[in-house]
């Protein structure tokens, strides 16, 4: 899927048999604990941020901003929530990076901000897209009063009114506990096998290389109605349509291996151009971005596709 970051206040609301069987465990279990009167109720984080930043869920990036204008957005969040409860928010708040300072201060989030919200998503016709919006939690900045070269802060949030949970990343392998070499090596061929399968077409392939992955998002995103749209012509030929012969390669020299979720993920970002995405297609007219998470789940020795 292509890379996308939800502008909320704007314009918001969005294999092998063993793989299989797991998904579809996961959906049957899902299933149960929905009624009739389930809210599907969307949790994101909405900002207005003046300076570079990451921000973090669990130790998972939900962003990394670079630039140096004003950024307003909200980031749904329900993909990364495997369950209710408390969960940890962390912002680094970044020098500038056209130049211009080496340092960043409370004068410069003088006018930002940070909010958990929730929202569920408009079903009636000619009412926008979102209803019930609420403001959870403000996010308050206590930044000190000096020059450094990073700010960063952290906030417990609580999640209470998911009708789901999620296996996820939750009996994954701690991969911080590997050969870091042998890692990266398996890491690489990992994505290796990813893009080769987007660059030569093999669209099946990839997406049963996704179905994990799909069957969650279809839960903590309420899309089982559109479940023939993952397998649809449609996908497929925007697959195609970006990304055969479009891919570019993975040298080594520009990535570096990521390890996140507290040692249960890894992916791998560009250094340079494009800074911080993972595998690049590239078309006479744009450039398209996909992104992933994997995990090694417990007891098996082959990597997946977790998250996007």
């Amino acid at each position: 899927m292509k890379h996308i970051l939800l502008l909320l206040l704007l314009c918001a609301v969005n294999c092998k048999p063993q793989d299989k069987k797991k998904a579809d465990s996961t959906i049957k279990k899902t299933e149960k604990q929905y009624s009739m009167d389930t809210k599907e109720l969307f949790y994101a984080i909405s900002l207005q941020i003046d300076v570079p930043f990451e921000l973090y869920l669990n130790d998972i990036p939900l962003a990394k901003e670079y630039s140096m204008s004003r950024k307003i957005m909200g980031i749904d969040i329900n993909p990364y929530l495997l369950s209710n409860g408390s969960h940890s928010l962390k912002a680094r708040f970044l020098a500038p990076t056209d130049g211009s300072g080496e340092t960043v201060s409370n004068n410069d989030l003088k006018n930002s901000f940070l909010k958990l919200v929730s929202y569920e998503k408009q079903t009636e016709p000619d009412m926008g897209r979102v209803k019930n919006y609420k403001v959870l939690q403000e996010l308050p900045l206590t930044i000190p009063n000096i020059k450094i070269p990073m700010i960063e802060q952290e906030w417990n949030i609580e999640i209470t009114d998911l009708p789901y949970e999620l296996e996820g990343w939750s009996n994954s392998q701690d991969l911080r506990s590997m050969d870091r070499e042998e890692l990266e090596k398996e890491v690489f061929g990992f994505f290796e096998e990813i893009k080769d399968k987007l660059h030569n077409g093999d669209v099946e392939g990839y997406l049963e290389m996704n179905e994990n992955k799909d069957a969650e998002i279809r839960i903590c995103t309420y899309d089982e109605d559109n479940l023939n749209w993952y397998s649809s012509s449609e996908r497929k030929n925007e697959l195609l349509n970006d990304c055969q012969g479009n891919m570019w390669p993975i040298n080594p020299k520009d990535y570096v291996m990521k390890i996140y979720a507290n040692g249960k993920l890894a992916t791998i970002e560009r250094v340079e151009k494009f800074k911080g995405e993972c595998l690049i297609a590239e078309t006479d007219t744009d450039y398209w971005y996909y992104n992933f998470f994997i995990h090694k789940p417990i007891g098996k020795d082959e990597f997946e596709i977790i998250r996007k």
